[in-house]
C-alpha cells in the first residue's frame, strides 16, 4: 500500500524505509507494516485499517470495551450483594478506572505513535508507561483496602502513600515540563521504578511481619482480592 500524509490509502513501510530515530524505537524482527508521517487524524483512522500496530491497538481496546459491563455489574450488584461499604465502592471504582487508564493509554501509544516525530512518539510512549503505572498502582491499593481491612492505621498510610505515587507518576509521565530535551524517558524511568519495588516490598515485608511464616497466605490475600467480587 502507498500513501502520502494527504493521500487516502494508507501507506505502510518496510523497517529499512523508516527515520534513523524511528528505527532506534522499534524491532527490526520486524520487518513492514510500519505507519509514519500521518496527522492526528489519520492515525485516528489507521485504528480502523490493517498495519503492524493493529493487533496491539485492539487488544487493549477491546478488553477496556469489555470490561465496562463488568465494572457497571461490580459497583452495582456484586458490592450490594455483599453489603459493602463506603470504602469498597472506592476500592473497586479506583480499581477498574485504573484498568481502563492502562488499557486505554496502551492504546493510544499504539495508535497515534505514527506522527513522524520523535517527541510525538515519545509522548504516547510517556502516556502508555503511564496507564502501566496507574495499573500496577491500583493492584497495591486493592491489596491495602482488604489485608488492612482491621487495622485503620496503617491502611490510612498506605493508602496515602499510594496516593502520593499516583501523583507522582501522573507528573512525571504527563506534565507538559516533561518532554524530551527535559526530562528524558530514562530518567523517568529511575523515577518510576525503585519507588514501585519499595512500595510493594514495603506491603510484602508487612504482611509477612503480621502473618509470620506463612508466605502462602500472603500470596493468596492478594490474588483473592481478584475474585472477592466475584462471587455473590
Amino acid at each position: 500500500m502507498s500513501q502520502s500524509r494527504n493521500g487516502r490509502r494508507l501507506q505502510l513501510y518496510t523497517y529499512e524505509q523508516l527515520p534513523k530515530w524511528y528505527q532506534e524505537m522499534e524491532s527490526p524482527y520486524i520487518t513492514g507494516g510500519y505507519r509514519n508521517d500521518l496527522s492526528y487524524q489519520q492515525c485516528f483512522k489507521s485504528i480502523f485499517q490493517i498495519h503492524n500496530e493493529t493487533g496491539n491497538i485492539w487488544t487493549s481496546l477491546l478488553p477496556a470495551i469489555l470490561f465496562l459491563p463488568l465494572a457497571l455489574y461490580d459497583i452495582t450488584v456484586s458490592v450490594p450483594g455483599l453489603h459493602g461499604n463506603r470504602k469498597d465502592y472506592v476500592a473497586i471504582v479506583i480499581f477498574h478506572l485504573c484498568f481502563q487508564f492502562g488499557a486505554c493509554a496502551s492504546a493510544y501509544f499504539h495508535a497515534f505513535l505514527a506522527q513522524g516525530c520523535r517527541q510525538r512518539y515519545e509522548q504516547c510512549l510517556a502516556v502508555d508507561l503511564w496507564g502501566l503505572a496507574m495499573s500496577s498502582v491500583s493492584g497495591a491499593l486493592h491489596y491495602v483496602t482488604y489485608a488492612f481491612r482491621c487495622s485503620w492505621q496503617w491502611q490510612t498510610l498506605y493508602c496515602v502513600s499510594i496516593g502520593g505515587l499516583i501523583t507522582w507518576y501522573s507528573v512525571i509521565w504527563l506534565h507538559p515540563r516533561m518532554v524530551p530535551g527535559w526530562v528524558s524517558l530514562e530518567s523517568r524511568f529511575l523515577a518510576f521504578f525503585p519507588l514501585w519495588v519499595v512500595l510493594y516490598g514495603l506491603l510484602i515485608l508487612h504482611s509477612l511481619h503480621h502473618w509470620p511464616g506463612n508466605l502462602g497466605q500472603v500470596i493468596m490475600s492478594y490474588l483473592g482480592l481478584i475474585r472477592v467480587f466475584r462471587t455473590v
